[in-house]
């Protein structure tokens, strides 16, 4: 009798402590923090349905328009040393244009990207990124677009701070129009944990560029904010977010703004939380604002 009471005393006494350790995931959180074993090889890749509102000014060639369209993207991390890694980044948007949209809107974009960085994953991350890619305006006015430049990231608890500057550059003047001849941006990204399962982000860019035989400058802006919840133990996630851009012609007076809501899905291929990710995984990316600026720009200097 006295083993059996003794047995029962010690399971109500190990029962609180089993669960704390297993970490609570009826709201999409684990424990905190796996051990730190270094970087992993991850993969994320996500879609989006979004919608869009366009609003160019009195005397621009922007329509004022509003339509739908699809996003998606593909992000792996491979590292190649004990603290150094490469990711790949593949991203595609296409609008469902339209009528008189057709010819004065942004139209669809695709790019690729390749990032070499160093990263001590409690601490901080450099790196190295290059780009390249396409983007569209209307029908027929397309141009192609490459850069690359310096990235970074600190890590203060359940903080990230995301930098990146980089140069970019374009076509020119082809058959169909004149295009950014080159160009740079700066960007700032702040990312918090709410849990290590719920992240909510903000970002805003800057860019300057020079269009191709003439003196007009243009000046862009892109802002944003994004919610992403891991659904409990599964390897998938939810996301809402909105983002803006902002282009301006100081030649002409010409000028757009836009707003974008999207909502979708990500699915990631290894990583314990979404906040294990950021830190050691796929945690890279590049300004969706720029194919943006690009395509709206191609409308604009015409």
């Amino acid at each position: 009798m006295k083993r059996r009471i003794t047995a029962l005393a010690f399971s109500m006494l190990s029962a609180p402590a089993f669960a704390a350790d297993l970490g609570d995931d009826r709201f999409g959180s684990l424990k905190d923090e796996p051990p730190p074993l270094g970087l992993i090889y991850q993969g994320t890749v996500g879609v989006a349905g979004l919608w869009t509102f366009a609003d160019g000014s009195d005397d621009g060639v922007i329509d004022d328009e509003d339509h739908a369209g699809i996003t998606g993207f593909g992000r792996v991390n491979v590292p190649i040393a004990a603290m150094t890694s490469l990711q790949f980044d593949v991203d595609g948007t296409a609008n469902f244009l339209s009528g008189d949209e057709i010819d004065d809107n942004f139209g669809h974009a695709f790019s690729t990207a390749l990032h070499l960085s160093y990263r001590q994953h409690q601490r901080y991350l450099v790196g190295l990124f290059g780009f390249a890619g396409t983007t569209s305006a209307g029908e027929d006015e397309q141009n192609s677009f490459f850069g690359g430049g310096l990235e970074g990231q600190l890590y203060l608890g359940d903080l990230t701070l995301y930098g990146q500057a980089a140069y970019f550059g374009g076509e020119g003047e082809d058959d169909n129009s004149d295009g950014i001849d080159e160009g740079w941006f700066l960007r700032a990204v702040g990312r918090y944990f709410i849990t290590p399962n719920s992240r909510l982000q903000a970002e805003f860019s800057y860019s300057e560029a020079e269009v191709s035989n003439n003196d007009e400058d243009y000046k862009f802006f892109g802002w944003g904010v994004e919610y992403e919840r891991r659904i409990s133990v599964h390897p998938i996630s939810f996301f809402v977010a909105y983002e803006g851009t902002y282009g301006e012609n100081e030649t002409d007076n010409d000028d757009y703004t836009d707003h974008t809501a999207k909502l979708g899905l990500k699915f990631h291929f290894g990583g314990a939380t979404l906040k294990d990710i950021d830190r050691r995984g796929a945690t890279l990316d590049t300004p969706g604002a720029l194919p943006r600026w690009l395509g709206y720009e191609l409308e604009s200097i015409d």
